[in-house]
């Protein structure tokens, strides 16, 4: 089957996708994007799933359950109206040359990304050890199987075989379609959540400002050389660049909620989140702040309601969270990790740390090579904009971005391990997560820096 049967994978992620974005009135490129990212993620949780189960993996029993559901949604769900940033035509008439400059650098980078990437040799121990030999094994076994994670071979000394498997079941997929491992044609997978991230980014930014100001930091988003390290340069850490698009979800559709109050936003935000926990252990921390942050916006402007979302966002985390979680828990325990030196008396020893801490990662944010002006701006835009800090929709999009960063601060205050060379492997990588979000907060202060913008799409359910 090969490349043909890769292709198809991504149409079944798309399909899968659909059937959840149904209900909702996004505009087609954005849809596009958001039901890739979902439907993936939300396959390869059915993938965990059949695993416990003891249902043996192959591309007629996964996709069957998804024709099946495609089908009975026609008939369940009503299709919302798409907004008036529906007709792609309508709504890039009329560019200016700085908005066709920014269309052109954003095209040519997402066509690099995708063609560089799969080009590209395999390379990097992430990309090896941690995701895609879990791949290999489980599409060799048909299944997760609990004794892969007891083989001293790999196991022995590998902190990764505790993180989620969101990844590796991707890469499972790929090789389902295919019909045989191939490293280098599945990045495909990978490198479309950089693609998808464009329509997505654009889709929340042309919500809160203009044309030319959505273009233009969309053009610097996905310029950000350590986005693009990750999109099509080199490829290491599958999971980071897929992260960071369930983030901006996350964040995204929770602004649109708190400044909408639409419960579909609430839902899909939610959803987002909960998928960015089944990728990366970073994305539980992210779930536990910005879902607590919501429920408890969602009580507060009602308390019905709110109530009753608060526990279908419980019902959603505990199904797409938990499994993963409980089956981790009976798992060999790891002996040492990054939060192995939690402690009450390891945070007071090594409050002396935070000094170090910022003069390791102080210049990484303002190195241009690294960031061109993201951090800077985003600083910069804070402070000009500091009054939106009472509009609650910035607010807890700064808070979410804020509490992610400190958490990542904290595990590097108190780790057991050698902090400074643990900042100078990870840093980098951990604050790519959070990019696509920081971009999203300087569109919402784009007008106090550059002037009264009235031509931001109206919030649409």
């Amino acid at each position: 089957m090969g490349v043909a049967g890769l292709i198809g994978v991504v149409m079944l992620a798309v399909i899968a996708g659909f059937i959840f974005t149904r209900p909702y009135g996004w505009a087609a490129p954005a849809r596009l994007a958001f039901s890739y990212v979902a439907g993936l993620g939300l396959i390869t949780l059915q993938m965990f799933f059949y695993s416990l189960l003891s249902i043996r993996y192959g591309m007629a029993v996964i996709a069957l359950p998804w024709a099946v559901a495609l089908i009975a949604s026609a008939y369940l769900f009503k299709r919302r109206g798409y907004s008036a940033q529906d007709g792609i035509a309508t709504e890039f008439a009329g560019l200016s040359a700085v908005e066709w400059a920014a269309t052109a650098i954003i095209a040519a980078q997402a066509v690099f990304a995708v063609v560089n990437s799969v080009m590209l040799p395999i390379k990097g121990f992430d990309a090896w050890v941690i995701w895609l030999l879990k791949g290999q094994a489980f599409y060799i076994d048909k299944g997760v199987s609990y004794a892969f994670f007891l083989n001293g071979v790999y196991s022995n000394g590998n902190l990764s075989y505790q993180y989620p498997l969101s990844i590796p079941l991707a890469a499972t997929l790929g090789y389902l379609g295919m019909g045989q491992v191939d490293d280098q044609a599945v990045k495909l997978l990978f490198s479309l959540y950089f693609v998808a991230l464009i329509p997505a980014a654009y889709y929340f930014l042309r919500g809160i400002t203009s044309r030319e100001g959505s273009l233009i930091l969309l053009a610097m988003l996905v310029t950000v050389p350590r986005m693009m390290q990750q999109a099509g340069l080199d490829g290491v850490g599958y999971a980071d660049l897929p992260l960071s698009v369930y983030f901006l979800g996350a964040g995204g559709f929770g602004y649109r909620y708190i400044q909408g109050r639409d419960k579909m936003d609430f839902l899909a935000a939610i959803f987002f989140m909960s998928l960015g926990a089944w990728v990366k252990n970073e994305g539980l921390t992210l779930l536990a702040s910005g879902a607590c942050l919501l429920s408890a916006y969602a009580i507060y402007a009602d308390k019905r309601k709110g109530a009753g979302l608060a526990i279908i966002a419980a019902a959603i985390i505990l199904v797409i969270v938990l499994p993963w979680q409980l089956y981790k828990s009976a798992l060999p325990e790891i002996s040492g990790t990054m939060m192995s030196g939690l402690s009450a008396g390891s945070m007071l020893r090594n409050a002396s740390r935070l000094p170090v801490i910022w003069k390791t990662i102080g210049p990484k944010l303002f190195t241009a090579n690294k960031y061109h002006l993201t951090w800077p701006l985003y600083i910069l835009s804070a402070v000009v904009s500091r009054k939106r800090f009472k509009e609650l929709p910035y607010l807890f999009l700064n808070a979410i971005i804020i509490l992610q960063f400190a958490v990542y601060i904290f595990v590097y205050m108190i780790t057991a391990f050698d902090m400074v060379p643990q900042i100078d492997t990870s840093f980098d990588r951990l604050t790519i997560h959070l990019i696509p979000l920081v971009y999203l907060s300087i569109g919402a202060a784009w007008t106090d820096l550059f002037g009264r913008d009235k031509t931001a799409a109206p919030i649409t359910p």
